[in-house]
């Protein structure tokens, strides 16, 4: 079991169409190794060697998956530019995290349920 599937993303993004299946079934596997590079340390397994996923992964995992697919995510890591004013007009991209090119305010959603042993 992954740590978010198909089917709970597109649940909780409400979405029904299948255009996107096939890039989000290979974006899972990259958000989960990005998680498990944020966190630090593995997730729990249990004696049947499954993983017990932290609280609030799944919630951290659809943010992730939604900056992967959005074209802010192209925006902010191909333009170096993080905001513009044009007249009356302003723009400001999300703070992005240097190491891992997700907004920090989704990094922080991991770091939040770390804790040392």
């Amino acid at each position: 079991m992954a740590i978010i599937s198909r089917e709970d993303y597109k649940a909780l993004s409400k979405i029904t169409e299948s255009s996107l299946d096939t890039l989000i079934d290979l974006l899972i596997p990259a958000v989960e190794e990005d998680y498990l590079s944020v966190r630090g340390i593995p997730f729990t397994e249990e004696e049947d060697r499954s993983l017990v996923y932290p609280a609030g992964s799944t919630i951290t995992a659809k943010l992730m998956l939604d900056w992967l697919l959005s074209p802010e995510s192209g925006k902010a890591l191909g333009s170096g530019v993080s905001s513009e004013t044009i007249g009356k007009y302003s723009y400001a991209l999300a703070e992005l995290d240097n190491e891992t090119g997700y907004p920090k305010a989704i990094i922080g959603r991991i770091a939040s349920f770390v804790r040392a042993r």
